[in-house]
């Protein structure tokens, strides 16, 4: 492919990174609907904006020659180098707008989850969790696999805390 004269180039390059963020957006958010006058642009999934995002930066990328491939990855060295501390910052950002609008709002694992889990018995006035259904499987133990992450030492039609404050 012949290399693009840099007046296209550059703008094709550009192009895919708006559409990449909006690939993003989409995947973030559902999708949703821009309109900015006459252009209405709208996504139902990332799946298409990621793709043309794609192929519009090999196409900037394939046009270029290879010096100016290596020319444009200098660049963009400089300007990484440059700008990481704002990098880190925008990634922390990302991060934590991804987890509010996808995840949950805790910052938790299995252990801090069965201690409140315990904590919640106890208040109760109960050590067990009562659980019927668990064993009910075909397999010996089957209650193993469905009971929760801190209450896996089966009893019969109950659950005994196994983590580490229960001993």
């Amino acid at each position: 492919m012949p290399p693009l004269p840099a007046r296209l180039r550059r703008p094709l390059a550009w192009l895919s990174v708006a559409v990449a963020i909006w690939a993003a957006i989409a995947w973030l958010s559902g999708g949703g609907i821009l309109e900015v006058g006459p252009l209405r642009l709208s996504s139902r999934s990332a799946e298409r904006p990621a793709v043309a995002a794609a192929l519009l930066g090999a196409l900037a990328l394939l046009s270029a020659t290879a010096d100016q491939r290596r020319a444009a990855l200098k660049r963009t060295r400089r300007a990484a180098d440059g700008n990481a501390a704002l990098g880190a910052a925008l990634l922390a950002i990302a991060i934590t707008l991804t987890s509010v609008v996808i995840g949950e709002l805790v910052a938790g694992g299995a252990d801090s989850s069965g201690y409140l889990h315990q904590a919640q018995l106890w208040e109760a006035g109960r050590a067990t969790l009562d659980a019927p259904l668990l064993d009910q499987g075909p397999w010996p133990l089957a209650g193993w696999e469905a009971a929760p992450l801190v209450h896996g030492v089966p009893w019969p039609w109950a659950r005994r805390p196994a983590s580490s404050t229960s001993k």
